[in-house]
C-alpha cells in the first residue's frame, strides 16, 4: 500500500480536500504492463531470492541485501539512514527495490547504470555488508547447496559474473502489481476513495509533483538538486557531484 500512502500524505496539505472533485484526465490510465521480472528462468530468481536473503554474504553474517530492503517495508527498512554490518550507520536511507527492473541509474546518485553493477557494490561497501568479492565466492563455493545450485543454473561453479546476475534477476521480479493504485491505473475507479483521488489530482496538477515524479512509478530517472543535503551551513551529502564531478547532471 505504499503507492496509496503517497496520495494520502498529499492531502495533508490540501485544506478543502472535501469539496467537490474535479473530474481526473485520463493520460495516465494504462493496460497492464508486461514486467521482465515474469519472463525470467525460474531457478535463476530462485537462486538470487536465496542469495537476497542469506546473511553470510556480509562480513560477520549479520547483513543480508533483505535487512535493508525488507519486503514488509516495501523493500526498505524504514530508517533515516542504513545500519550495516558492526552497528555501522550509513549517509543514506536504502531505497526501495519495487520496480526498479526498468530503472536506468541506480542509488540515489546514479553511480550504478545497470542492476547488475548495483548488485554488488552493496557486498564490497566497508559500512554495508564489508566483503571482498572473493571472499563471498569462496564462501559460495564452501557451501553444501550453492555450488549445485550455481552449476544446474549457470553451468559452472560460483563466480562474481552469475552471483550479480542471479541477485539482480531476483529484483526484477520486484513489482507493484495490485495495489489500489494500480489498478486505479487499469481503470478500476473504485480502487481509490474521493480524497485518495483528490490527492491524485494535487499531486498532478497544483502541488506539481510530476516534474521529478511523474509516471507510473513516480520517477523520471533523473537526479535533482533539492536542497536537502544542505544543513548547519554547509553540503552533508555531495550525491551526484561526488560521482561526476560536475555541478549539473
Amino acid at each position: 500500500h505504499m503507492r496509496k500512502s503517497i496520495f494520502v500524505l498529499v492531502l495533508v496539505c490540501a485544506a478543502g480536500a472535501q469539496q467537490q472533485l474535479r473530474e481526473l484526465p485520463t493520460d495516465y490510465r494504462h493496460a497492464p504492463r508486461v514486467h521482465i521480472g515474469d519472463t525470467l528462468p525460474a531457478d535463476r530468481v530462485a537462486l538470487g531470492r536465496r542469495l537476497f536473503f542469506d546473511k553470510r554474504l556480509s562480513e560477520n553474517e549479520t547483513v543480508a541485501c533483505s535487512t535493508c530492503h525488507d519486503p514488509l517495508k516495501a523493500f526498505t527498512d524504514g530508517k533515516a539512514t542504513s545500519q550495516g554490518i558492526h552497528s555501522q550507520v550509513g549517509k543514506r536511507n536504502a531505497p526501495t527495490l519495487v520496480n526498479r527492473a526498468a530503472g536506468e541509474m541506480h542509488f540515489w546518485d546514479g553511480r550504478a547504470s545497470t542492476l547488475e553493477q548495483q548488485a554488488l557494490m552493496p557486498l564490497q561497501d566497508p559500512t554495508e555488508m564489508g566483503m571482498k568479492i572473493e571472499e563471498t565466492l569462496a564462501r559460495l563455493r564452501s557451501d553444501s547447496n550453492y555450488p549445485a545450485q550455481f552449476q544446474a543454473v549457470f553451468h559452472h561453479e560460483p563466480n562474481s559474473h552469475d552471483l550479480a546476475r542471479a541477485l539482480a534477476d531476483y529484483v526484477r521480479t520486484i513489482h507493484s502489481i495490485e495495489s489500489p493504485f494500480d489498478r486505479f491505473l487499469r481503470g478500476d475507479d473504485n480502487a481509490l476513495n474521493a480524497l485518495e483521488k483528490e490527492g491524485f489530482r494535487l499531486f498532478r496538477d497544483k502541488a506539481n509533483c510530476t516534474v521529478c515524479h511523474g509516471g507510473a512509478d513516480f520517477t523520471d530517472e533523473a537526479v535533482h538538486n533539492t536542497g536537502v543535503a544542505w544543513r548547519d551551513g554547509k553540503i552533508q551529502d555531495e550525491g551526484r557531484f561526488a560521482i561526476t564531478g560536475r555541478a549539473y547532471h
